[in-house]
């Protein structure tokens, strides 16, 4: 636990990327049978900025502080990068 981990969403459609990083934490004692709650493949994640659902569903979350590298990517194909207000 207490990992950071960098979250990134695209939406191919309307190549638009929203990324985000964050730290994750134990779940466990804020949430009732958590290992049991939705999706089997997850993580409790804080974020470092309010999240707003911009793009699409579906996150996917590397381990380390990837943000530029992935919005240089994001970028080198064309998507435009959606970031939360600071």
């Amino acid at each position: 636990m207490d990992e950071v981990v960098s979250i990134v969403k695209f939406d191919p459609y309307n190549k638009k990327a929203q990324v985000f990083t964050g730290r994750t934490f134990d779940p466990h004692p804020f949430f009732k049978d958590f290992d049991n709650t939705v999706c089997r493949t997850k993580m409790a994640i804080k974020t470092d900025l309010p999240f707003k659902n911009r793009v699409g569903w579906h996150l996917v979350a590397f381990y380390g502080n990837l943000k530029e590298k992935i919005k240089d990517l994001a970028k080198l194909i064309g998507f435009k990068v959606i970031e939360e207000d600071k």
